[in-house]
């Protein structure tokens, strides 16, 4: 290869200005668009993460109300630097340490609103007593317009993200498809357990 070849293939090899700055500018939407996707995919699991974490305290509170024998109550209210605080109270006296993990107030960021059965309050107190318990659809919505709603039924059952009636139609149709007949054909042993 002689040396006007190897200036000739150099000299072709260069881009222009032009040709560099819509490379750059593909290449800059790219990491835009990619960054705003993760961002947005990062604050909906913050979002999912802090309703668990409320759904978990209700749960707590609950457990707390039939094993201790005592009124409970959950506390969702906002602060003064606009973040959601999800608290625990007892009635009854509790030693110093289960005192301090049990009612030590969560902080949430993610989650923006709260409404019990549409009504929207600055301070929302969710009871949990044997007499009386609190009942109504739990809505948390937080930014991009996602939103979470917790089922209170107003009596000792499972807390959870579902409505009654759907956990009881899926209930049905597992017996529908599964009849006691089929159940014992399947596993005969559990049937002679039972008898």
């Amino acid at each position: 290869m002689n040396e006007w070849s190897v200036k000739n293939a150099l000299h072709k090899a260069h881009f222009t200005l032009l040709e560099v700055l819509v490379v750059l500018l593909i290449l800059s939407m790219g990491a835009t668009l990619t960054g705003m996707k993760l961002k947005k995919a990062y604050d909906e699991q913050c979002f999912y993460s802090e309703c668990q974490e409320i759904l978990n305290r209700l749960r707590t509170a609950q457990e707390l109300m039939l094993l201790l024998d005592a009124d409970v109550y959950v506390i969702i209210s906002h602060t003064v630097n606009n973040q959601v605080a999800c608290s625990l109270e007892i009635e009854k006296p509790l030693n110093d340490a289960w005192a301090k993990m049990i009612e030590r107030p969560l902080m949430l960021s993610a989650i923006e609103t709260y409404q019990l059965g549409g009504r929207t309050e600055e301070s929302l107190k969710l009871v949990f007593s044997l007499g009386n318990m609190s009942q109504g659809s739990l809505v948390l919505t937080g930014k991009h317009a996602n939103k979470e709603t917790i089922y209170l039924r107003g009596y000792p059952s499972p807390i959870g993200r579902q409505p009654p009636g759907e956990e009881m139609d899926k209930i049905e149709e597992s017996q529908r498809l599964y009849p006691a007949e089929i159940y014992e054909e399947i596993y005969p042993d559990t049937n002679s357990d039972l008898q």
